[in-house]
C-alpha cells in the first residue's frame, strides 16, 4: 500500500529524531516478512494443532496491511497510532499462542514485539509532530 507515493509522503513528514532512514524502514519490513513466512512455514507443517495460531497470524499480517493504509492512503497518523496500539494486543495474544504451539516461532517473534514499543513511540511522536496532516485527512 505504500507505493511511490508512501517513499514521498514519508519524506513529506517531519520524522522524530530518531526514526530511521528509508533504508532502515526497508530491513524492518523485509525482517517482518521473513519472520511471517517463517512463522507461517513452521506451523502449517503441523495441520491441526496450530490452526488457531495459523489464523491469528494471517489476522496479525492483515492487520498490518490495513495500517499501511491508513497511513500511507489515508493519511491519517492519529488513526494510526491508536490502530497500533490495537495491532500490538492482537500481537500479543498471538505470541502468548504460539509459545503454547512453537516455542521456535514464538521466540522468534519476540525479537518483533521487542520493536514495537518503538513503533509506536515513533507513531506517536510522528503524529504529534506532524497537527496539520491529521486535520487534513478528517476533514
Amino acid at each position: 500500500f505504500m507505493g511511490r507515493a508512501g517513499a514521498r509522503y514519508m519524506k513529506a513528514l517531519q520524522q522524530p529524531r530518531h526514526a530511521p532512514s528509508s533504508f532502515g524502514w526497508s530491513l524492518i519490513g523485509v525482517g517482518y516478512y521473513v519472520l511471517c513466512f517463517f512463522g507461517l512455514l513452521r506451523l502449517t507443517a503441523r495441520p491441526g494443532e496450530s490452526s488457531v495460531a495459523v489464523g491469528l497470524l494471517l489476522l496479525v499480517m492483515l492487520a498490518n496491511t490495513f495500517w499501511n493504509y491508513v497511513y500511507f492512503r489515508m493519511h491519517d497518523l492519529r488513526l494510526a497510532f491508536w490502530y497500533s496500539i490495537a495491532y500490538a494486543c492482537i500481537f500479543a495474544v498471538l505470541v502468548v499462542t504460539l509459545f503454547r504451539t512453537d516455542r521456535s516461532v514464538a521466540l522468534a517473534f519476540c525479537v518483533y514485539a521487542a520493536y514495537l514499543p518503538y513503533a509506536l513511540l515513533l507513531g506517536y511522536q510522528t503524529w504529534r509532530l506532524n497537527p496539520e496532516v491529521t486535520k487534513r485527512s478528517q476533514s
